[in-house]
């Protein structure tokens, strides 16, 4: 077995799309990024990231709501939680959605070719 064969053979068959070839690529400089690929992952990942935040911002309002209807003080700060960790993973989201559109704005980049 080569060891490009045994790199890529260890990573998690739920391992993002990506972590295959850039493991290749670590072990076996002759293997070359497939950027068409990098550039739509990177698209769709950003628009599944902003919709995540969305989603993320509504459930954060109705356990707001929750917490305003909620009869007794620990109920009240049970859904005051909820609805802070659903903000900080909308956050997140959007974080990551510019991360992803920014790897494919390179990707971009690199198959428009030298300016």
């Amino acid at each position: 077995m080569s060891e490009t064969t045994r790199a890529v053979d260890d990573v998690p068959s739920d391992a993002h799309p990506w972590c295959t070839p850039l493991v290749a690529i670590r072990t076996d400089r002759r293997q070359m990024v497939d950027w068409q690929e990098v550039l739509d992952l990177g698209r769709a990942d950003a628009r599944r990231h902003r919709s995540e935040a969305v989603a993320e911002r509504v459930n954060a309002v109705h356990c707001a709501d929750e917490a305003h209807a909620a009869g007794d003080a620990d109920a009240t700060i049970l859904w005051l939680m909820r609805a802070m960790q659903q903000r900080l993973a909308a956050s997140s989201s959007d974080a990551a959605s510019v991360v992803s559109d920014r790897i494919a704005d390179h990707a971009q980049h690199v198959l428009s070719g030298p300016a």
